[in-house]
């Protein structure tokens, strides 16, 4: 959540970034968890990769930013923070954002944000100047999963008001479990997806944020059938050595299924994940989902385009 107005100039990026995120005294809403992980804990991930193409999948296409100083499209506030971000970078200028929440509304499709920041950048002296601002957002959700559809930022407030506001040790995102393809797809999930008989074979936990989950059908009337995907966390990601970003490791795994595609390339598959691949093999298929939280590979053997777009588009369902 870069700054609009007052604190502009410091937006210019950051190599490292922190989140804490609080809640209020109130209990959570029903979508309050998935908030965090798909817009929150995005946006702190894509500061850390100096990634603005990922921080604006965090935004609606339509989005608004409202400031003291007018309203402007989110595109034009994207291409603003993403040439700063190339210039802070270039300074060796860090950053850090924490956030504080007086209100958090959602219901199963739409919610209402806000508190307050904390944003300060740290230059190459060690020195941190730090600045806080309320704020409010409202989001939805969509088959990209939450998005802002506006961030207003409202007046600086001193450190003292920002003490004074809600604080918890930990932020609902750091706590929150990772997920695992244990949790991403279910049985009734893939028998809608390709129909029934398949049997689990175990998930397995390969460590280092890499979850495993085969299925296999014997005997069917359209013969043998397995369905297998692997989901990467973002510690797996960021632990890549070529790939540390959702981006560059979600190419990676595509480049290579059309490297052993014999030719064929990749389609979109829009309106699933972040972004989502079909790489057409014979006889598998290839399916990769890009969420805000990692990225998952699916192979399915003797399955059509169609079944292994649903199991991925059920794998990308938040």
């Amino acid at each position: 959540m870069p700054l609009s107005h007052t604190f502009r100039s410091w937006w210019p990026s950051a190599l490292a970034l922190a989140v804490c995120m609080t809640a209020t005294a109130g209990a959570a809403g029903p979508s309050t968890a998935d908030i965090d992980t798909q817009v929150w804990q995005a946006v702190a991930t894509s500061v850390v990769d100096d990634d603005i193409v990922a921080m604006g999948r965090v935004y609606h296409p339509t989005a608004v930013l409202v400031s003291k100083d007018g309203t402007t499209p989110i595109a034009t506030a994207l291409g603003r923070w993403g040439r700063d971000m190339v210039t802070a970078k270039a300074k060796g200028v860090r950053a850090s954002v924490a956030f504080r929440f007086t209100t958090r509304q959602d219901d199963a499709t739409t919610a209402f944000e806000a508190g307050a920041f904390r944003y300060a950048t740290t230059d190459q002296a060690g020195v941190t100047t730090p600045g806080y601002v309320r704020f409010e957002a409202l989001l939805v959700k969509g088959p990209a999963g939450w998005q802002i559809v506006m961030e207003r930022q409202l007046e600086a407030i001193t450190e003292s008001a920002w003490n004074a506001l809600p604080n918890a040790a930990a932020s609902a995102a750091q706590a929150q479990t990772p997920p695992t393809c244990m949790t991403l797809l279910t049985a009734d999930e893939l028998t809608k997806a390709v129909g029934a008989g398949f049997a689990d074979m175990g998930g397995r936990d390969r460590g280092e944020g890499e979850t495993e989950c085969p299925w296999m059908m014997r005997g069917g009337s359209g013969g043998f059938k397995t369905v297998s995907v692997q989901f990467y966390d973002l510690r797996a990601v960021k632990a890549s050595p070529n790939a540390s970003t959702l981006d560059t490791f979600f190419e990676q795994i595509v480049s290579a299924g059309e490297g052993a595609a014999a030719g064929k390339k990749r389609e979109a598959l829009t309106g699933v994940g972040q972004k989502a691949a079909f790489v057409p093999t014979d006889p598998q298929v290839l399916a990769v989902v890009q969420r805000a939280d990692g990225v998952a590979r699916i192979v399915g053997n003797n399955l059509t385009k169609a079944q292994i777009t649903a199991v991925a588009r059920a794998v990308a369902t938040p």
